[in-house]
């Protein structure tokens, strides 16, 4: 009974420690936040501040529906696979602009994933109620199975 004593309590210390730590980094993380308001998204910031807010509601983009974009055959002959990656303005109106590459593939399937993002249909992102504008991160991956 004692050896199992002995051997549970490095671990039972560790465990309080980790959460006695823990409450003090959250608290050091986030006790600035509460004394000050949160600033709007900045037009074309990835992301919203990092304080959470308690003063406003905020509701992020909700994606109805993302269209696949086509495999070329140039792609399909070449054997081409990957990820590609853009960034897009989801706007407050309902509509996406500002689609602009991160990573490329070649053989046309940038293009295409492009295509598809252009048909993304998608409510926009809330705060306080009103529709806002914000700029997110898209991937498309091209398989060949």
């Amino acid at each position: 009974m004692i050896s199992i004593a002995k051997r549970l309590l490095p671990f039972i210390i560790a465990l309080l420690l980790g959460v006695a730590l823990a409450g003090a980094f959250n608290a050091l993380r986030f006790g600035a936040c509460s004394k000050s308001k949160r600033a709007p998204v900045a037009p074309g910031a990835l992301s919203a501040p990092s304080c959470p807010s308690m003063s406003s509601s905020y509701t992020p983009v909700r994606i109805l529906d993302k269209p696949v974009p086509r495999y070329t055959e140039q792609a399909r002959y070449n054997g081409t696979t990957g990820t590609t990656r853009l960034r897009a303005r989801f706007n407050a109106d309902g509509t996406i602009s500002n689609i602009e590459p991160l990573t490329t593939l070649p053989d046309g399937l940038t293009e295409e994933a492009i295509s598809a993002a252009q048909n993304i249909k998608f409510l926009p992102a809330t705060e306080n109620g009103r529709p806002v504008s914000v700029v997110k991160l898209l991937e498309y991956g091209f398989e060949i199975y």
